[in-house]
């Protein structure tokens, strides 16, 4: 049993350690009533590991489509060990999950797994994005002599991302997305993994929307997401 000098703080902290640190014992914290008390510490366990699996599995549908049902689950306990989520809001649990996971698939030929849960966190953050603050008033540029344009700096809206990769991150997306009859819009086998894509996520009045973009097109938006003037932006573009 506890001993009774133990806050409520302690006692917390020491709880959490049990759930995640999987000890011989839990007599020290649990009380054994009708179960033993690893008994009753694995019932918390249990739900603690399946709703974060269970979540991160609606974050990133497609990545487990790949990986498959088992190996998914494998890594989404592997990942919480190493990321356990510190906010009440479950939403933010895969924020780290394709930067984790670029670190673990390094070297394994499976690299692009980790771009490819990096596009689906995107879909995730324009989801749930703040509507823009109002609309953009193009007219007024017509007051601008060149020299004003090129210092400009315009942002992206908040339910906007880029991303640029090594891989066809978009046509893997694609090819798990089917039609009302089941069929997708491109064959996974027919993807050439030796091919980039850049992609643009944009929420729009229609939902959250993936859009090709070329790879001079991904850096003026990735510069001017940057805060670059819109001359440097553009600048840096034309390198592409």
């Amino acid at each position: 049993m506890r001993r009774a000098a133990d806050t409520l703080a302690d006692v917390q902290a020491q709880f959490l350690a049990l759930l995640y640190e999987d000890p011989q014992t839990a007599d020290d914290i649990v009380r054994a009533d009708q179960l033993p008390a690893s008994a009753r510490l694995d019932i918390y366990r249990n739900n603690l590991r399946g709703n974060f699996h269970n979540v991160l599995a609606l974050e990133f549908p497609v990545l487990q489509q790949l990986c498959g049902a088992d190996y998914f689950r494998q890594l989404a306990l592997q990942f919480q060990q190493a990321a356990p989520s510190r906010n009440a809001n479950l939403h933010h649990i895969g924020a780290g999950f394709a930067g984790w996971l670029a670190g673990r698939m390094s070297g394994s030929g499976y690299e692009w797994f980790a771009d490819v849960a990096a596009l689906e966190w995107a879909w995730q953050e324009c989801y749930v994005a703040a509507d823009p603050p109002g609309t953009a008033d193009f007219s007024a540029l017509l007051a601008l002599d060149e020299a004003q344009q090129e210092q400009l700096r315009l942002r992206l809206v908040p339910a906007a991302r880029v991303l640029r990769s090594a891989w066809p991150v978009l046509s893997i997306w694609r090819a798990h997305q089917t039609d009302s009859d089941g069929v997708a819009a491109i064959a996974l086998e027919d993807i050439d993994l030796q091919r980039g894509e850049s992609v643009l996520v944009l929420r729009q009045s229609h939902g959250v929307r993936l859009h090709a973009l070329t790879a001079a097109e991904a850096v003026l938006l990735q510069q001017l997401a940057a805060d670059r003037p819109l001359g440097e932006a553009l600048e840096q573009s034309l390198r592409h």
